[in-house]
């Protein structure tokens, strides 16, 4: 944290950020606008399918292509779980 850099190329005003493993460059903003993955430390960004209602994604630490969401459904907050990077969504 001595240094930091603007990367701003394609990401969403996000709230939450989350990083894969040391040194994979693997990373997920999420927030109420929505959600992008970098896969080159942040330099790029690529909007990320969300399930409805999710507004807060995180990135399993070893395994850069499972993702889970936070989705409230009105009443409660659920888990979705994607295991190919974003492209679907299921229940955890």
């Amino acid at each position: 944290g001595r240094t930091w850099a603007a990367l701003e190329s394609g990401l969403p005003a996000a709230t939450w950020l989350s990083r894969a493993g040391e040194g994979a460059g693997i990373l997920v903003a999420s927030g109420p606008a929505g959600a992008a993955r970098s896969t080159d430390g942040g330099r790029t960004w690529t909007p990320l399918p969300l399930p409805r209602g999710a507004t807060l994604v995180e990135v399993a630490p070893t395994a850069p292509d499972t993702l889970y969401a936070g989705v409230h459904d009105g009443e409660a907050v659920r888990v979705q779980v994607s295991g190919d990077g974003g492209t679907t969504w299921n229940p955890a």
